[in-house]
């Protein structure tokens, strides 16, 4: 069987290991969008990776096999670094202006689109123990085998009766993004 990619999400909320959704787990990845230079936790393809596996995005073949097409073509790597970076900043602002009400951001909600567009001709459903979930077989790329399941998160999030429990932090260089469970 081959290396399967799919999204950290229980059958019937949009939350991931912990609670916290995937996608929003990945928008956290940098503390403040605000700063100069961004403090981001990935720094490198190889970072982007370990994240990745370390939220079970890809399994560890997936990753020794990214791993293996990024070192023969570092540049591609740093293609698909810059692209998901620009998919993150893209669900940041969106995130962040369905947390404050305010009007989402246009071209961001196209970027997005195209994003989930692609996630979603590219998945499939597979059997996961006793239920059915989401993955993407590998060989798709160095960027759609990350960013295709974040990708499902966020349409799960923001089609969610969830997506009004989203809030962001109010501290001056906190930009991070959560679901507001409490009863208030």
């Amino acid at each position: 069987m081959s290396s399967q990619f799919r999204a950290l999400e229980p059958r019937s909320s949009p939350a991931g290991a912990g609670g916290e959704p995937l996608c929003l787990a990945f928008t956290n990845t940098v503390h403040d969008f605000g700063a100069t230079p961004l403090d981001d936790d990935l720094r490198s393809y190889a970072d982007l990776l370990d994240w990745a596996r370390s939220r079970e995005v890809v399994d560890a073949a997936a990753r020794r096999k990214l791993v293996a097409i990024a070192r023969r073509d570092p540049r591609a790597a740093e293609g698909a670094l810059a692209h998901v970076r620009t998919v993150r900043a893209a669900l940041y602002r969106i995130f962040s202006a369905r947390a404050g009400e305010i009007e989402l951001p246009v071209a961001d909600l196209k970027l997005v689109n195209a994003a989930i567009r692609s996630a979603m001709a590219g998945g499939e459903l597979a059997p996961d123990r006793d239920v059915l979930s989401w993955r993407w077989p590998a060989g798709h790329g160095l960027a759609d085998t990350i960013v295709w399941p974040i990708a499902r998160s966020a349409a799960h999030l923001l089609t969610s009766r969830d997506a009004d429990r989203l809030v962001e932090c109010g501290g001056k260089t906190c930009t991070w993004l959560v679901l507001d469970t409490s009863k208030n």
